[in-house]
């Protein structure tokens, strides 16, 4: 029986999960900012609002109010430090809903040959779900190589049970990969995250 070693890896996180209840915590719909507030852009295109969390759910991040802004541009992969903003966390005090009418509109012009075009960019809005957050533990991937298993069977076994615990969003604990285990180095190349912002 392997459960000892397992749990002697696993790293406590947060899992979320939807709710149907009102929340300040969510993902979609539109931000809580400040007075000041700028909406992130890459390259002269605003990044999409990815979701809210309260500060407090996460004691990690050392901040008990306000919330955690996500924001996010999917047209880069994220593997080169050219892209580099397209990810980014703001926090922000929560002082007055953000209104549609608030949203950036970016007018870029582009030209070729002897053509010359412009269009406009906007940020876009997708559906604003709530949720809500509990206690859970983590554990690493094999990718890892922090666990060493006999046999297939057995490395399929610990597969099924990392996919049984997986939830729509975690914080903190292990990262959860799709295809290959380098959540830390891609972070590190490629999200913005102010220091002097948290």
């Amino acid at each position: 029986c392997f459960a000892p070693a397992i749990l002697k890896l696993a790293k406590p996180c947060l899992r979320g999960t939807l709710c149907s209840r009102p929340s300040q915590s969510y993902g979609g719909g539109l931000p809580l900012v400040d007075d000041g507030f700028e909406w992130p852009l890459k390259n002269g295109r605003p990044l999409q609002f990815v979701a809210q969390i309260e500060a407090a759910v996460a004691p990690q991040w050392r901040r008990d109010s306000g919330f955690l802004l996500f924001f996010y541009d999917s047209r880069y992969w994220g593997g080169s430090s050219k892209d580099s903003g397209h990810a980014k966390v703001i926090w922000q005090q929560g002082t007055r809903p953000l209104t549609l009418d608030q949203m950036p509109k970016v007018r870029r012009t582009r030209k070729w040959l002897l053509w010359k075009w412009s269009k406009l960019h906007t940020a876009k809005i997708t559906k604003q779900v709530y949720l809500e957050f509990h206690t859970s533990k983590s554990f690493p991937s094999l990718d890892r190589g922090l666990l060493k298993l006999p046999s297939e069977a057995e490395e399929e076994s610990y597969c099924e049970f990392l996919a049984a615990l997986d939830s729509p969003i975690q914080i903190g604990g292990y990262p959860v990969p799709i295809q290959s285990d380098t959540m830390e180095a891609d972070c590190a190349k490629c999200v913005d995250v102010p220091v002097d912002r948290w």
